[in-house]
């Protein structure tokens, strides 16, 4: 299994001096969901569990370059995906 050029390699590094906001599964199952966005600007959460149909959950304004949110409706759920778009 060969991908690319044998013996040659790149890697990217992106990091900033910021620390990441704590993002995890909390203890009863919700889910805390952190994101680094601009100070004033607003968000668009949705969830979708199959790709094709995404509902929103909430929008918010970003306060502090990071954006928290905690999904109480995600307990029980076998999966759940998120995204995070800047709303317009």
């Amino acid at each position: 299994y060969v991908v690319g050029r044998p013996g040659r390699a790149g890697a990217y590094i992106l990091d900033h001096d910021r620390p990441r906001p704590d993002c995890r599964e909390l203890p009863d199952g919700m889910v805390n969901l952190c994101f680094d966005g601009r100070a004033g600007v607003s968000y668009r959460i949705e969830f979708t569990t199959d790709f094709r149909h995404w509902h929103r959950v909430e929008e918010n304004t970003v306060r502090d370059g990071h954006l928290h949110f905690v999904d109480p409706d995600a307990a029980g759920e076998e999966h759940r995906f998120y995204r995070i778009i800047e709303a317009v």
